[in-house]
């Protein structure tokens, strides 16, 4: 060892020999010097504007799997369950799957007392009025209220499809059970799913709202929002409470009322479009003989895709025949009355106002009319307040009647002539507007 002066010098280095040409080792060792150092940007095409960019690859971490579970550890897993007294996974899937089967099965011999099965599927509409309780669907919130119950979003469990359930009380005041416009909207809304015009059996016309099922609350009242007390106050009054009935209609998302209150904007190929749709759906119910008589903004549903449902048929009626059990009475002259209190008062037509009970489908076009101008206008055409202030509406924008639009003056027979008449004949704005188009000299063409 060394303590005084220089180190000694070192032997000369020299690089090893080079590889021969084309060997092996040679092209390893170029390969080596033209790669970059690990974690370079030019790895990765940042550092070189013609290679593509590609992002550094992510480091993750192995997943752990854990062991499967060995039969002594399940048996331990299975006595602590049962010590907790919570069941273990399959049993619970178990006991879930005899109850659904027992409940399938109490709803098919109630089912058979009544003659119609219980397991109805939608594509079926002549087989699908069984006896199902409200437990089929599961009730949502409130989506709106009628003067005989409210309307809940569901869902049918077994599928997960959405729908609108119409709720109809059943209380002890209504002296032939249910309401009779419930049981017009049944009857018709049933004829009109189950009937096409080639006389086919299928889920009715597309524009129709379709009645999937009716269900009941019976034994189930828990599930129904309001009904054990419903319950208690029919079984109170000495009567036996029978539940009420869910209309499950299909689930729509808008209704024409509501875009309209949000200032919904609607152009002219949108406007034709739902007119279209509507009129197709009015040409089916007159061509199978029933008039809607409530047709207005609040009952024509539409779906995010602009498809339109008409809904509500409280207040339908068949004007031709006694097929739905309503009876009609006869007039004077032969010919079937209906009361003329339907229609609400802003999409009611002329000849109800003054009083006629003599009408047929017209009165839906005149509804028809007024939905027309409300999706132009964006607001009610004639919003009146009275009944006096909505025919003085009428008469301002069409004019009033005379002999070349109304043949036979048969306005001056009807009851309420006399109220409403106007002092001197009117000459409403829409005809002053056509005047003034036709007065004015037809646009020479361009040369």
């Amino acid at each position: 060892m060394y303590t005084n002066g220089p180190p000694p010098p070192q032997p000369p280095h020299y690089p090893p020999p080079p590889h021969p040409p084309g060997s092996a080792a040679q092209q390893q060792q170029q390969q080596q010097q033209q790669l970059p150092p690990p974690g370079h940007p030019s790895q990765y095409g940042w550092a070189n504007p013609q290679r593509p960019l590609q992002q550094p690859p992510l480091q993750q971490p192995p997943l752990h799997v854990p062991p499967p579970l060995q039969p002594p550890l399940a048996a331990a897993a299975a006595a602590a369950a049962a010590a907790s007294g919570v069941a273990p996974p399959q049993q619970q899937q178990q006991q879930q799957q005899q109850q659904q089967q027992q409940q399938l099965q109490r709803e098919e011999e109630e089912a058979e007392r009544w003659g119609t099965p219980a397991h109805a599927t939608p594509t079926a509409p002549e087989d699908r009025w069984g006896t199902r309780t409200l437990r089929v669907y599961e009730r949502g919130v409130q989506v709106g209220e009628g003067t005989y119950g409210q309307v809940y979003r569901g869902t049918q469990r077994a599928t997960g499809r959405a729908v609108a359930m119409k709720k109809i009380r059943v209380n002890k005041n209504q002296t032939e059970g249910l309401p009779v416009t419930a049981i017009r909207e049944i009857r018709i809304l049933k004829r009109l799913n189950k009937t096409t015009r080639t006389g086919s059996s299928s889920r009715g016309h597309p524009h129709i709202v379709e009645l999937i099922e009716i269900v009941t609350s019976k034994g189930v009242e828990e599930e129904d929002d309001g009904g054990l007390e419903d319950k208690r106050e029919v079984e109170a009054s000495g009567c036996v409470f029978k539940g009420n009935l869910f209309l499950v209609l299909e689930y729509v998302e808008h209704d024409l009322s509501g875009l309209l209150d949000k200032s919904y904007k609607f152009g002219p190929a949108l406007v034709k479009s739902i007119m279209c749709q509507l009129l197709g759906a009015l040409q089916f119910m007159h061509g199978e003989g029933f008039v809607h008589r409530d047709i207005k903004s609040s009952n024509l549903l539409i779906t995010n895709h602009h498809v339109v449902k008409l809904a509500d048929f409280g207040l339908a009626r068949d004007m031709r025949s006694d097929s739905t059990g309503d009876k009609h009475p006869a007039g004077e002259n032969g010919a079937p009355e209906f009361t003329n209190k339907v229609i609400t008062l802003w999409y009611r037509p002329p000849e109800l106002l003054l009083g006629t009970k003599q009408y047929g489908s017209a009165v839906d076009m005149w509804s028809a009319g007024c939905i027309l101008a409300e999706l132009l206008l964006g607001r009610p055409l004639m919003p009146g307040r009275s009944e006096e202030k909505q025919i003085a509406k009428i008469f301002e924008m069409v004019g009033s009647p005379t002999p070349e639009l109304w043949p036979n003056r048969e306005y001056e027979n009807m009851v309420h002539w006399d109220k409403f008449r106007p002092e001197v004949p009117m000459m409403g704005r829409l005809e002053k507007e056509l005047c003034k188009v036709r007065s004015q000299p037809a646009s020479q063409p361009a040369s």
